[in-house]
């Protein structure tokens, strides 16, 4: 270790006024360690804030992303069921009967129920006036939480045009 007459003379100063510069500088180097209370508070909060504005605009984005899901369900269906009405010939009747789910080529039920601890279930079904409808249970008791509905309408020379009705808020539906 230098002796104090050694660090006046580095800084080109008495030995006395050397030493507290030195002790200074030590003091600098010893307290940068770390953060302080107050700074990690600071972060805290930030990340706080952020999450409390990023949460609510990710569970739109997958309400919107279930939503879809379930008329994609309904939408499949419906070219099955479109053809079936022409192949029928059931334009102006009201006999679809050969035209519900599980006749003529069109699926019993669309149904996804995701795997794991979710009690969710979809399904996708024509009924009667070949009307599809897409219920989703959202909550797992039993009822219907959501509804996609999709009506055809017979138009002059055979179009059939279809209206889609939206009730309620799907909180997940997976796969198909």
């Amino acid at each position: 270790m230098p002796d104090r007459g050694q660090l006046g003379g580095q800084y080109g100063l008495g030995s006395k006024l050397g030493l507290q510069i030195l002790e200074i500088e030590k003091m600098k180097r010893s307290s940068n360690k770390g953060f302080t209370l107050i700074e990690l508070m600071i972060v805290v909060a930030i990340i706080g804030i952020l999450a409390a504005v990023a949460v609510p605009a990710y569970n739109d984005y997958f309400d919107s992303a279930r939503s879809t899901e379930a008329k994609q369900q309904a939408e499949s269906l419906k070219k099955s069921v479109t053809a079936c009405i022409l192949r029928e010939e059931a334009l102006n009747a009201a006999n679809y009967a050969n035209c519900l789910s599980g006749n003529a080529g069109i699926p019993a039920a669309i149904t996804a129920n995701p795997g794991g601890n979710s009690t969710l279930a979809c399904a996708a079904v024509v009924t009667n006036a070949a009307v599809i409808d897409v219920e989703a249970d959202t909550d797992g008791d039993g009822t219907s939480d959501y509804n996609v509905r999709l009506t055809p309408t017979f138009q002059a020379g055979g179009q059939i045009t279809w209206a889609i009705d939206e009730q309620g808020t799907v909180d997940a539906c997976a796969g198909t």
